[in-house]
């Protein structure tokens, strides 16, 4: 009683205080901006980024900065405490990569990389769109927190700003009214052709076959990953895109133009969904076949959330797998949920839609307590590690009695910030499963949180990586504080060479593990699925100036496959791993003669 007595109190004054007073609070943020030879980039303008809920162009928690440099390329500004921002800077001709996670001020230095300057990517067919003119278009930036840069069309031309480095860089196109009509990989040559527009008719009945006006349609587009950052795992990086088309009339039809390709309607995935129906239906039109939805009526439709013991109030972004497409459906993100003490209205989906993750903006006073509680916070935008049970099965994953507080300590002995964690859970046949993925604050904390049944049946192995070190543990639940200490990664040293002996400067490389069998790691040794994974997340890195790279691994004992890129040339080769030897010198030659030439 007394606790809630203070907490009563407390809740009045803060009430008491003036909005104006209650402003967000902000942090100093310094840095420089360096080029490919370590020289400042006088007058690059440094952008910062960050989303409440990172991948949600839906979230209204944005803060978005730009900072000038002065002429020794250094920065100064300022960021809201407690977020974490994505910041790169750019300049006429080049870019840097993506420092990610950047919160509570300090320094950041951000260093050009190859291959980001200015591009011009001629388009064909644009007349035929001339009547969803004025187009406009953004192109992908490849940050953590979602976001894009306006790119100018000039005489069919499209004139994309200088980017950080990105493997897939997609182009969203929109119409005259800002609705997403298309989106293009442009290096890819066959996406520079726009599909020609084609009519279509949709309509849409009730369960008794009745036409029903007023239901919205959605068409899926494509699928792509939104950012190649090594503090997003692999099944968060995705973007789906199911763009409105059209809204049924009186008669329960619609009738537009859209862009086709070739495959015509056969290629054509489509959703249909109207309020007062608690599920809408999914068509994917084969050929000859016209598009008809029949939309059930409503059922129960409720869903619930607790986090932290207290029922959760907050917006809640979910991906669905909807549909019979390849793969067990296609990744569906509806609109952004909204949830009112613990009570959230289940989206229109289909009946056989399958919720797959969920991400929720945690309030500072939650992570404040769980701090206190735990040892560590997590971070304000969570993803809850099984949406299912926490969604659907009424599971709170963040009670304070049921989470760790990791500690991660670098190779020289000081926090970790930074560092990224990964808690997995070891299945038959070697196969890893994932279970939670986290950066460590700059005290390098982490909290792990109830991971649900999967942790219950085993003892999650618990991976801390940063570019310098890495570090394991079983969390066998006997203790809620845990330590990983980190030692220094094995790494594997080279060169890039033209098919002159040249070495090449500013080529891509990429580590991938070969996993074959069965085998179960040695002492000291990840298992080969989980390092594969890791090495994937740390994307590229590039050949200096005289064409050498340091690539840093992991423990294994199994094969490493390296691929060096350059334009569109490449070179590849492997190399067998024992952690009781040393790592050979490699070798990449490019079929290109004369790498400068092309």
């Amino acid at each position: 009683m007394p606790q809630m007595q203070i907490s009563s109190i407390s809740l009045l004054l803060l009430l008491a205080v003036p909005l104006a007073a209650q402003a967000p609070k902000v942090v100093r943020i310094s840095g420089r901006v360096l080029d490919a030879a370590g020289a400042p980039v006088a007058a690059a303008m440094v952008r910062c980024m960050h989303r409440g809920l990172p991948a949600d162009l839906q979230s209204d928690d944005v803060d978005r900065r730009e900072l000038r440099c002065d002429e020794n390329g250094v920065f100064r500004g300022e960021l809201l405490a407690g977020r974490e921002y994505s910041v790169w800077a750019s300049w006429p001709t080049g870019a840097t990569t993506v420092a990610e996670a950047v919160a509570d001020g300090g320094f950041v230095e951000l260093r050009a990389a190859p291959g980001t300057g200015p591009a011009q990517i001629p388009l064909v067919g644009l007349p035929a769109w001339q009547e969803l003119a004025p187009l406009s278009f953004r192109a992908l930036v490849g940050s953590a927190n979602l976001d894009f840069v306006d790119v100018p069309l000039r005489d069919g031309v499209l004139e994309l700003p200088s980017l950080p480095p990105m493997e897939v860089r997609i182009v969203e196109i929109l119409d005259r009214t800002g609705r997403l009509v298309w989106a293009i990989a442009p290096d890819d040559a066959k996406e520079r052709r726009l599909p020609p527009l084609a009519e279509v008719r949709m309509a849409v009945v009730d369960a008794h076959g009745a036409p029903l006006a007023g239901a919205m349609i959605q068409r899926h587009l494509r699928n792509y990953w939104y950012t190649q950052s090594a503090t997003v795992p692999f099944a968060q990086r995705f973007r789906n895109l199911w763009p409105q088309v059209g809204v049924s009339n009186a008669a329960g039809w619609v009738q537009v133009r859209l862009p086709m390709p070739a495959d015509g309607l056969a290629g054509l995935f489509a959703l249909a969904s109207k309020q007062g129906h608690g599920m809408c239906a999914g068509k994917q039109v084969g050929p000859g076949e016209g598009l008809v939805f029949e939309l059930p009526g409503a059922g129960d439709v409720a869903l619930q959330l607790q986090l932290g013991g207290q029922p959760y109030t907050g917006p809640v972004a979910t991906v669905w797998r909807v549909g019979k497409g390849g793969g067990g459906g296609m990744p569906f993100s509806p609109a952004l949920l909204q949830c009112d003490a613990g009570r959230v209205e289940r989206p229109l989906l289909p009946s056989d839609a399958k919720l797959e993750q969920a991400w929720v903006q945690l309030s500072d006073a939650l992570r404040s307590e769980l701090e206190t509680a735990v040892g560590a916070a997590p971070p304000r935008s969570f993803r809850l590690p099984d949406a299912k049970a926490a969604l659907l099965g009424g599971v709170d994953p963040l009670l304070p009695e049921s989470c760790r507080a990791v500690q991660v300590v670098s190779v020289a002995g000081t926090p970790a910030t930074g560092a990224t964690v990964v808690a997995a859970a070891l299945q038959p046949r070697g196969r890893v499963q994932e279970l939670f993925a986290a950066r460590a604050d700059r005290l390098g904390r982490v909290l792990i949180p109830d991971l649900g049944q999967a942790a219950q049946e085993q003892p999650p192995l618990l991976v801390a990586v940063t570019p310098q070190g890495w570090g394991m543990l079983r969390d066998d639940g006997s203790t809620r504080r845990l330590r990983v200490q980190l030692i220094a990664r094995p790494e594997l040293t080279g060169i890039v060479r033209d098919g002159n002996g040249e070495p090449v400067a500013g080529a891509d490389i990429y580590a991938q593990v070969a996993v074959t069998g069965t085998a179960e790691p040695r002492e000291h040794e990840l298992p080969l699925p989980l390092v594969s994974s890791l090495l994937a997340r740390e994307g590229a890195v590039g050949s200096d100036a005289a064409g050498r790279f340091r690539r840093a691994l992991l423990p294994i004992t199994g094969t490493v496959q390296l691929r060096a890129t350059f334009g569109t040339e490449q070179a590849k080769a492997s190399v067998d791993c024992d952690p009781a030897a040393a790592l050979p010198e490699v070798e990449l030659q490019l079929a290109a003669p004369d790498h400068r030439k092309r």
